[in-house]
């Protein structure tokens, strides 16, 4: 039987390799292969932090997710961030259709996004950079192929009290 993991314990570190993620929605399992994983767990006085840097292999070639999140013990409140890098949209459309629109994007993603939360789990904030890479843009109509596409750049802020979502 395994040792169970005390999360209360400072700097917990967990790294793993050659796993394998199996998502099941109603019976129909979905696997994603985890090259690199390793997962973290910090508790101070200020509060906890959870962080993780996987690397996935798929038919578009590896991309890599790093996230943190951050509970601030006195306030309650919770920061998310993320780190994408090398992911193709359609390589997740081809795994889990309730995804299937992102199909049409066939480029590289990489990019950072932070999200705060309150207490009460609202969005206070938040601020997403995204930059797309070449690769092509496949519609839907009748008769559209692949549309070419050079890259870009796609900013998103929102600000707690506003309510006005930037682009």
């Amino acid at each position: 039987m395994a040792t169970p993991i005390d999360i209360t314990r400072p700097r917990l570190r967990m790294p793993a390799c050659h796993a394998t993620i199996i998502f099941d929605n109603a019976g129909r399992q979905t696997a994603w292969r985890v090259n690199e994983a390793e997962f973290g767990i910090d508790k101070t006085r200020q509060g906890s932090v959870v962080a993780g840097d996987l690397s996935f292999a798929s038919a578009n070639g590896a991309w890599r997710l790093n996230f943190v999140a951050r509970g601030n013990e006195a306030s309650a409140a919770i920061s998310l961030q993320a780190k994408l890098q090398d992911f193709v949209p359609r390589s997740i459309a081809e795994t889990l259709p309730e995804f299937a629109a992102l199909t049409a994007f066939d480029f590289p993603v990489n990019g950072t996004a932070t999200i705060d939360l309150s207490p009460q789990g609202g969005l206070t904030g938040a601020l997403i950079d995204l930059d797309l890479g070449p690769g092509a843009v496949a519609l839907r109509m009748q008769g559209a192929g692949a549309i070419p596409f050079d890259g870009g750049q796609i900013k998103l802020r929102h600000e707690g009290g506003t309510r006005r979502l930037d682009l």
